[in-house]
């Protein structure tokens, strides 16, 4: 996956990609804090990722932060 996030944004899990969007809730990252601490060791930034628990399902959002203008991160994965 490829994010251009120089302004940053939010990764949001548990709601329909398509408009009006709904609550469908997810079970990704059961564990908020450490999925925070393994981002953290693999890209040396914080990236704050908040749990949301509503009656119709469980949300996460990942608080992407921005970067400053032409720097880039990169982590070596799959393709």
């Amino acid at each position: 996956m490829a994010l251009a996030n120089e302004g940053g944004g939010k990764i949001i899990l548990g709601v329909t990609d398509r408009r009006p969007r709904h609550i469908v809730g997810t079970a990704a990252f059961a564990e908020p804090g450490r999925t925070e601490a393994g981002l953290h060791d693999q890209l040396s930034h914080r990236i704050p990722v908040e749990e949301l628990h509503t009656t119709a399902g469980r949300v996460l959002i990942v608080h992407v932060p921005a970067r400053l203008l032409g720097t880039a991160g990169r982590l070596a994965g799959s393709t």
